[in-house]
């Protein structure tokens, strides 16, 4: 299973995605540790929060979410391409 590691240096925050087997590409359970890893980092910035959601929207709806999640089903190594 692919983890997320958050590290804080001084006013920068460095978010590492770790997936290996899988390409990096990310499952549902690290979009959600995604999500609350910039909950913390943004620590109380609605507008970054807000701008987040909009990216994690959008990626669930790109044809390459979709292809990960068919390629997943299917037992196979997806296709992606950037879209």
């Amino acid at each position: 299973m692919g983890t997320i590691h958050v590290t804080h240096e001084q006013h920068f925050s460095v978010v590492t995605l770790n997936d290996a087997a899988r390409y990096n590409a990310m499952s549902l359970s690290m979009w959600i540790e995604l999500k609350q890893a910039m909950l913390c980092i943004a620590d109380g910035d609605t507008s970054q929060i807000s701008r987040i959601d909009q990216a994690v929207d959008t990626c669930f709806k790109s044809s390459d979410c979709a292809e990960g999640r068919k390629a997943f089903a299917q037992k196979r190594l997806p296709k992606f391409t950037g879209h």
